[in-house]
């Protein structure tokens, strides 16, 4: 069994904050669980606002700080210690003196486990490996090769190292989810899963960045095709499946970055469900160009939403039912230079997070003048304090699946921070 722990950047100055303010000499947190084939992920901290009784039931997250002289200790430490005869489900995650870098160990009834990575929602995205001392935040540059020239843009090839691990789940594989696709594969990003149960229209291949004979096809599997050919160092994994369904659920959950990018708001709400509850930055990306004739205006909405943050308290979303309209009547049409746009902001604002240069959500909106003016706009990234997604949902993982079984419970939990039609 592989284990793995994703805490946020938060939770650990947090408890650095009580232990070395308050003298308090651990802090003990609630966490959610993901399981799936073999790999055990723990998701700390679940959030305080989750059920009781989910709250009660669920395993802890013993955070507490090293002295200089037990640095760097395996797992093996805690076998030497009598634990008792009682059930015990409990992490100990044993930070490094300056607050990078851990020992960790997962203790159960019946034995104690190393744990494989510890990955720091945060700033940098960092991943740690426990007993061993952190990697530079930047380090070097290489004259030539490769992707030298992105590790140069970057900072040094730790951070390319980081965006390299990448998993990424895109949902809405459309003119802007292509298009941010094309742009993270560009990248060097080791894995990504394309969600959308659509097929290629003819409107569709001018602005989708798919081969100019996928008419007809499934839009994951026509972009997979294009980015196999294009970037054959990530993996490509096609899901011709609605936002809500089991495997698309897994997808998201097993990504270190959820990407939005549909026509409707009701697949952006199961993802930021599953952001919510996995601990997952989620980038959500939306354009439209509206008017007629001469009176046209466009623009883009770019939300990087960290743990705390949901696209339902941030921005809000429209969740109200009513019947399908023509898409005429609601906008003039689709830009692939504004999807283009769109994804190249939002591509950047995922690299900064890597680099550690954005270590909090960040909300852009780009305005497309009548008159070839051209502005981004820094919008208040503020959350709602009491959001029931991200307060209720925050890390509890696999419990989350209850309520994306039920599409209608999770809008009613929603509907207070959610935007009116």
């Amino acid at each position: 069994m592989r284990i793995l722990l994703t805490i946020t950047r938060a939770a650990i100055d947090a408890a650095l904050e009580r232990i070395r303010g308050h003298g308090d000499p651990f802090v003990e947190l609630p966490a959610g669980v993901r399981t799936d084939d073999g790999v055990l992920e723990l998701l700390c901290p679940m959030t305080s606002g989750a059920p009781s009784h989910w709250l009660r039931a669920a395993p802890r997250v013993r955070v507490f700080e090293l002295p200089a002289g037990l640095r760097r200790i395996s797992h093996h430490y805690w076998a030497s210690f009598d634990r008792g005869r009682q059930p015990l489900h409990r992490l100990d995650l044993a930070l490094f003196p300056d607050g990078r870098g851990c020992s960790a160990a997962w203790l159960d009834e019946a034995d104690v486990h190393r744990v494989a990575e510890v990955r720091v929602v945060g700033a940098g995205l960092e991943r740690w490996q426990p007993g061993d001392e952190p990697p530079e935040l930047f380090g070097e540059v290489p004259d030539d090769g490769a992707f030298s020239r992105r590790i140069g843009a970057l900072g040094g090839e730790a951070v390319f190292a980081r965006q390299r691990a990448l998993s990424v789940a895109i949902v809405g594989v459309g003119g802007l989810g292509t298009a941010i696709g094309s742009l993270l594969a560009a990248a060097g990003v080791a894995r990504i899963a394309l969600i959308d149960h659509d097929l290629v229209e003819p409107h569709n291949v001018e602005r989708m960045q798919v081969f100019a004979d996928s008419t007809g096809a499934s839009k994951p599997v026509a972009h997979a095709e294009l980015l196999r050919r294009t970037a054959p160092w990530t993996e490509v994994v096609s899901l011709a499946v609605p936002a809500e369904h089991p495997r698309a659920i897994a997808a998201c959950a097993a990504a270190d970055l959820i990407v939005t990018a549909p026509d409707r708001d009701g697949p952006r709400l199961v993802a930021a469900a599953v952001a919510a509850a996995f601990l997952r930055p989620h980038l959500d990306l939306g354009t439209g160009v509206h008017g007629d004739g001469t009176d046209i205006e466009a623009g883009a909405d770019i939300r990087l939403l960290l743990p705390g943050h949901c696209a339902v308290c941030v921005g809000g979303l429209e969740l109200a039912a009513r019947e399908q309209p023509s898409w005429r009547r609601e906008r003039a049409g689709s830009l692939r230079s504004l999807n283009t746009l769109a994804a190249a902001i939002g591509c950047r604002l995922v690299e900064q997070l890597v680099a550690g240069a954005v270590g909090e959500s960040r909300w852009l909106r780009l305005r497309s003048g009548r008159h070839g003016e051209l502005e981004t706009i820094p919008l208040a990234a503020t959350p709602d304090g009491d959001c029931p997604l991200c307060g209720g949902l925050g890390g509890v993982g696999m419990r989350v699946l209850r309520a994306v079984e039920e599409p209608a419970g999770l809008v009613a939990l929603s509907r207070r921070g959610a935007r009116p039609a």
